[in-house]
């Protein structure tokens, strides 16, 4: 069978960098299939994979709706049900029907696969999507707590906003300026102040987003929701 890898990219700090490889686990996802004489076609990896349907992937997404890559291959192998869903029962019994009427088979690494061959594969999928579920559940309302520990501690919590960067210990996280004095840094304080002045000027999204793009300033994320703090720099 011609078969792709539903897989995710890691991004575990190393060295002080975003990790990207491939996790493990997916590495010998594809010794599983190879071992069971499928032909690998691709290994597809999200950082983004969870609550999040196949299709909604950045990258997996295309190899589920555009048909001239659906074409390639005939299965999904996933190492573990999270690869390919931690949703809600609803959601993920569309990826079962996705997969029955496009006439693919989604595998699991020594586990069930589905359209399932017989009433345990059927028995066991439904067992291993209700513990992807529980366990995803369990995750968030670990992370949750933490969160609320850090900021009850007086620590920043979340993604630093632009031209910022965290500094100082896990238990004590705080906002510090971007302005060029480490290595390997750009001083981000000249485009901060130019991007506020063109926010208050009036100028348009677009224009701005232009000339953001122009000067090539590098990417950084904004809060997220939720993001709290109770560091000095608030």
């Amino acid at each position: 069978m011609r078969v792709i890898i539903a897989a995710r990219l890691s991004v575990g700090k190393k060295g002080g960098q975003q990790g990207g490889g491939i996790e493990t686990q997916d590495k010998l996802a594809r010794e599983w299939a190879e071992r069971n004489r499928h032909t690998v076609v691709a290994t597809v990896a999200d950082t983004k994979s969870g609550t999040v349907a196949p299709m909604d992937r950045k990258n997996l997404g295309p190899w589920v709706t555009y048909p001239e890559l659906m074409s390639q291959y005939d299965g999904i192998v996933a190492f573990k049900m999270d690869r390919l869903s931690r949703a809600g029962w609803k959601d993920e019994v569309q990826i079962r029907l996705w997969a029955e009427a496009n006439g693919k088979t989604l595998l699991i690494v020594d586990g069930p696969q589905w359209p399932p061959r017989d009433q345990g594969d059927r028995m066991l999928w439904d067992f291993l999507a209700g513990q992807a579920r529980a366990e995803w559940e369990s995750i968030v309302e670990r992370t949750g707590r933490e969160r609320t520990r850090l900021w009850e501690l007086g620590s920043y919590v979340g993604k630093p906003t632009f031209a910022y960067k965290l500094v100082g210990p896990y238990e004590g996280k705080e906002l510090a300026v971007i302005d060029g004095t480490d290595p390997g840094e750009t001083d981000l304080t000249y485009y901060a102040e130019q991007f506020y002045l063109r926010c208050i000027g009036g100028d348009s999204y677009a224009s701005i987003s232009r000339w953001i793009t122009d000067k090539g300033i590098p990417a950084l994320a904004g809060p997220r929701s939720g993001d709290r703090t109770r560091s000095a720099t608030s």
